[in-house]
């Protein structure tokens, strides 16, 4: 005779795994616990191995760092095209809120990507007290903002030549997936920024 304990949790497991009973609505278990169905009755539950979910620099990133050769030879235009890519994508995920109509999200995005916002941050970036620029760093600011090339049509030339190292600087840092560097220098930057993506009052 079979014992009641043993009978009940037949029933259960075929409940629960039979072809056809599994059409019925049965509450879903959650996944962090193993599936009813997935454990014999007479042995050990085998779990399976989870499948390592991919970390935010591998899906923003094509390539491995360059070789400090091949970074020396990257053209400041080069990285900040890079970098101009890069402070887009932060700008308009961090003004995103307040919550807002997509035309104002525009508009906040679009103050600050202008040259004179950019050269305005730099400068935010040069003198904040809590990041204190590297030598290589320095050098690379200096380096892009002689290399500005072409006249803007409507940015002050400074303006322009500022904002082109501050992007070179972002670009830089990114190829050379400097990822700490990189966050305390977002940090720094977005903090400059007001609601409406100009200075905060």
């Amino acid at each position: 005779m079979i014992p009641r304990e043993l009978l009940g949790l037949l029933l259960l497991h075929l409940l629960l795994c039979s072809p056809v009973l599994s059409l019925l609505p049965v509450p879903s278990i959650p996944s962090r616990h193993p599936s009813a169905c997935s454990f014999a009755l007479f042995s050990s539950p085998v779990s399976p191995s989870p499948t390592p979910s991919p970390s935010a620099a591998s899906v923003l990133v094509s390539s491995p760092p360059p070789s400090a050769s091949d970074l020396s030879r990257l053209s400041p235009q080069s990285l900040a095209s890079l970098g101009d890519a890069l402070f887009n994508l932060w700008a308009r995920q961090h003004l995103m809120y307040p919550l807002t109509s997509p035309s104002k999200h525009h508009d906040r995005v679009a103050n600050a990507v202008t040259a004179s916002s950019q050269a305005r941050l730099l400068s935010h970036l040069v003198g904040s007290p809590l990041l204190a620029l590297t030598a290589a760093e320095e050098a690379l600011i200096l380096r892009s903002r002689n290399a500005a090339a072409g006249k803007p049509r409507t940015a002050d030339p400074k303006a322009y030549a500022d904002a082109t190292s501050l992007e070179a600087l972002l670009g830089f840092l990114y190829v050379q997936q400097d990822w700490d560097r990189l966050l305390e220098v977002k940090g720094v930057l977005l903090e400059s920024l007001g609601e409406d993506g100009r200075e905060p009052t």
